[in-house]
């Protein structure tokens, strides 16, 4: 067993060094030009320049990035060493699977993730967040899961769904199934019917905003049945951690709980399209919850009945519907673009 976990772990490195490399140098951001006038006007003005408090959390780091001289090149690395050292730690204190953690990233969410470095940075501390909360329900723990979720939440303005999240114990499961299957059903007419009136409501700026919305029938039927097979997924991690409590610590049902919760609240999100946040960027909220949930389920050695064969054959279809929803129907500036075109070996 801990010869299986050591090889485990060193057949990790190389997928963490990977995607390392990728993040710190990648040139096939859509958003690059605009971080990069971003980290210069930081740099210049200080991090109040724009006015507000949406991820100002994010502009302060960048202050604080630049009294080291860091140009953006130094602060991507300074941003990698940051996230992966917060997902590492997180891995340990779950004793989760390192390499199904980042193999699973890498074919999962990884390439939208290094697209979006402000939420990259919140979602793996929203990750850090709820290690306390789960460890141990003690209000110096609470606290110290609040505050992080209020920093990553200045980071990136989707980690305020997180908070959801924390106060979902003081709601049944059935409660919540019931919330979701609402959202679920009036997502698609609110897209649909509503849009178009909000939109001549709120005038030119807002139809801007939401000009980029895929209100197709087949595009939210994608995301419908990605949405039930995630919440199937982690019903089922979550019933089998409970039924092999031998293998499976307290803080990990925790964590089972607490992955299904977050799925099914972010179903009940799904309205929320009607804004132009779109259920790709609610599921990378909670996205190192589930990773570490599933490698977790890996590494504890539970009985090989036919009902762990099935949640791993799920896991693989979840993470193929994963990819082929949310990656290859945004190719441009997600998959192949980061190998090719790498400041390592590209253009």
């Amino acid at each position: 067993m801990k010869v299986l976990i050591r090889l485990s772990t060193i057949f990790a490195i190389p997928i963490i060094a990977l995607q390392f490399i990728l993040f710190s140098f990648n040139t096939a951001n859509g958003d690059m030009a605009q971080y990069l006038i971003r980290y210069s006007n930081v740099g210049r003005l200080g991090p109040g320049y724009f006015g507000n408090l949406v991820d100002i959390g994010f502009n302060y780091f960048m202050s604080f990035a630049h009294r080291f001289n860091l140009d953006y090149q130094g602060f991507l690395i300074l941003c990698g060493i940051l996230i992966f050292s917060i997902l590492i730690f997180v891995c340990k204190r779950y004793n989760a699977d390192y390499f199904y953690f980042f193999f699973y990233f890498l074919f999962s969410f990884f390439f939208i993730e290094a697209v979006i470095l402000r939420q990259f940075i919140a979602s793996a501390l929203v990750s850090l967040a709820f290690v306390f909360l789960t460890e141990d329900n003690k209000w110096q723990k609470n606290l110290v899961c609040l505050s992080l979720l209020v920093l990553a939440s200045s980071f990136h303005i989707s980690a305020l769904l997180s908070f959801l999240y924390f106060f979902s114990y003081k709601f049944s499961l059935r409660k919540l199934y019931y919330g979701s299957f609402i959202g679920l059903v009036l997502s698609y007419p609110l897209i649909t019917m509503a849009l178009p009136i909000v939109t001549r409501l709120l005038g030119a700026k807002f139809a801007l905003y939401t000009k980029g919305i895929d209100a197709s029938f087949i595009s939210f039927l994608a995301k419908a049945i990605f949405a039930l097979v995630s919440i199937l997924l982690f019903q089922l991690l979550h019933d089998y951690f409970v039924k092999n409590s031998q293998f499976y610590q307290a803080k990990h049902q925790k964590l089972a709980s607490l992955a299904l919760k977050a799925t099914l609240i972010n179903t009940l999100s799904m309205p929320l399209m009607l804004v132009n946040i779109s259920f790709e960027r609610l599921l990378l909220v909670p996205v190192f919850i589930y990773l570490t949930t599933i490698a977790v389920f890996f590494r504890m050695k539970a009985p090989f009945t036919r009902q762990r064969i099935f949640i791993i054959l799920l896991i693989v279809a979840w993470i193929f519907l994963a990819y082929r929803i949310f990656v290859w129907s945004d190719m441009k500036y997600t998959t192949f673009p980061i190998l090719t075109e790498n400041l390592l070996w590209g253009n």
